[in-house]
Formats: structure tokens, sequence, C-alpha cells
């Protein structure tokens, strides 16, 4: 549930604002609404005060004639590029939360023409579904599962041991939900129709097949990123979604204008913290939620969620220190990686 605002401290603000505007100091500066007077606008506020402005002592002859200069002036509000935004106007804001494929992104950023094959073969969910195929064709384009659709313990405790990050006990790895990776890329595997699972045999499709025998690194690499990014649902597919709040949608819908803040560090180390307040200026919704104990949880959402799980995953940034979870008393420091520069090509 979202926690709404302290009633005391709203009472105690509005009691303020009250006495502000009795002093007459709000009439010298401008009447401002009660969220400006908190240092919280909102957008409506912010382009209501905009529209004023670009009126002034204008008169309008006709309703038609007001009408024209609106519909001018947000066509100009629309496309021009916003502070919040880091540059990116409104247009494209809606045009990055509304794409189903990066085709429909090419003006604001598009994957780089160079190859770049060699980085995406170090990148684990890569290497992992490499090792996957590996495995199926050892085993005549088939590998057993269990009654219920997962791969075998054996399989499990093996990737666990390969992919897994040094300080995993073994025995507490039994199912294939017990290693995450594994059970994203069986998912991807499943979904992208490369496998087709019956009974208690996986099996390669015809398709499976091929890219097990003519691997391409680049072009699994982009199925991923776009199935990371737009088939599964990260608040329900086990990405540690508790609990489930609307308004985070909006940190999977803005992916990739996450991926524009990132850009502009240009591979320098910053901190979880840094990025999050970039986005968050971009989406206030996220700054009127009340902590929970002390839990900024919007904020360790967004470091989950975008940077641990879909950027780490996908090979696009590096952490200072790989014991991420260890120790939250800092925002961990992390940096874009050489695929990341190599792979996108930013065109705002």
């Amino acid at each position: 549930m979202i926690i709404g605002p302290d009633l005391e401290t709203f009472d105690e603000d509005a009691a303020r604002y009250q006495q502000y505007i009795e002093s007459g100091q709000a009439e010298q500066d401008g009447n401002p609404s009660f969220m400006e007077f908190m240092n919280k606008p909102n957008a409506a506020t912010e382009l209501t005060k905009k529209i004023q402005d670009a009126i002034g002592d204008r008169v309008f002859s006709s309703e038609e004639e007001m009408q024209e200069f609106l519909d001018e002036f947000q066509g100009t509000y629309n496309n021009s590029g916003k502070e919040d935004f880091k540059g990116l106007s409104p247009a494209q804001m809606r045009q990055i939360l509304e794409s189903e494929d990066l085709r429909e992104l090419d003006s604001i950023v598009s994957i780089a023409e160079k190859p770049f094959g060699k980085l995406a073969s170090t990148v684990p969910l890569v290497k992992l579904i490499s090792y996957l195929l590996d495995r199926y064709r050892d085993n005549k384009n088939a590998l057993d599962i269990t009654p219920r659709g997962n791969y075998k313990r054996i399989l499990t405790q093996q990737v666990a041991k390969i992919f897994l990050e040094e300080g995993y006990e073994e025995r507490y790895i039994n199912r294939e939900q017990d290693v995450r990776l594994l059970w994203f890329a069986h998912q991807f595997l499943l979904d992208s129709e490369l496998i087709k699972d019956e009974g208690t045999k996986s099996r390669l499709t015809p398709v499976g097949v091929h890219l097990a025998t003519d691997f391409n690194a680049e072009q699994l690499w982009i199925n991923l990123f776009e199935y990371y990014r737009l088939c599964i649902d990260w608040q329900e597919q086990g990405l540690y979604s508790f609990p489930t709040i609307p308004a985070f949608d909006t940190i999977q819908d803005s992916a990739m204008f996450s991926l524009y803040l990132l850009s502009k560090y240009k591979g320098k180390w910053i901190t979880e913290d840094t990025l999050y307040d970039d986005f968050a200026t971009a989406f206030p919704e996220f700054q009127k939620m009340s902590r929970v104990s002390d839990i900024d949880i919007p904020r360790i959402r967004y470091g989950t969620w975008f940077l641990y799980l879909f950027c780490k995953d996908l090979g696009l940034i590096e952490y200072e220190h790989t014991e991420r979870r260890k120790n939250r008393e800092t925002s961990p420091k992390f940096r874009s990686t050489e695929l990341f520069k190599k792979i996108f090509k930013w065109n705002v």
C-alpha cells in the first residue's frame, strides 16, 4: 500500500501557508500555490504558470484565436527539452513510456551499427544461454526436466557453481528457482520458442537448433534486452516484488529514459542514489511516497530492479564491489560498461 501524508505535518504546513498569505508576502511573490510554497509544484501548476506568462497582457478577439494560441503553445511545449527530463521533451518522454519496440525510438536511441558480439559474449545471461544450448546439443537436443517443468537439480547445481558469485552454499541449491538467472533463461527460451517442454523432456525447436549450431551473441543480446524490458512484469515475475504498487511500473516503462540518464555520466563511477535522484526528478510521484519505518521502498526498488537486475544481468553496468547486498549503509557505486558505451547510439 502507499502510505499517505502525515496529517499533523500537513496541518502545520497549511497554517504556515495561511500566515504567509495574510502577511502580504504571497502577493509580492506572485501568489504561489500551496504546492509551490512547499517547493513541490505539480506539472499542471507549472504548465498553467507558463501559459499565463506566455499570454501576458494579450487580449484574444475570439475563442478560436485563443484556442489556436493554446494549440501552438502546447505543441512547442511538448517538443522542447525540459530540465527535469535532462533535455528530453514531454513528447519524447511519452514516446519512451509507450514504445513497444526499439525501432519506435530511433529518433532518441538506436543500436550502434558497429559489431559488439565479442562484448555481448561476456554478458552473464548470454553466457548462460550459450551454456544451456551446448548442454542440449550434447544430449541429442534434449534435457530432462521435472514433472513440474523445471530443470533437474544436478543441472541447477552445475549452473550455480559456474555462474553464481562466490559465497553461495550448494546445499541451498535444489530447485531451478534457487538460481534466478537459470529460471529467467528457461522462461526466455520457452517464450522465444527456442525450446519446447513436454512431459519430462525439454527439447530444442528447429529455431533453437539453428541458434545452438550458429550461435549469434549479438542478436541474442538484443532479443534478451527487449524481452527483459517489455515481455516480463518486473513486479510479478519473482523480482523481489513486495509490495506491489502501481506507480512502480514506471521504473520498467521508463527503462530507456534511465539508460539515457546513465549515458550522461559517460562511464564515471556514481552511486545508485545519484541515478535515482535524477529519475525521481522526472517522476515526482516517487518523491511524494512516504517512507515505511525509514525504508525508502521506491529507491530500493529502483536500485534492485533497474540497476542490479536489468542492467547488471545484461552487462550494462559493473559495481565497484561485487558484494553489493552485504553493505547497504551506503549507496553502492557502479558505472556503465564498455558494452553500454558501444551498443547504444543516442540521437538526442
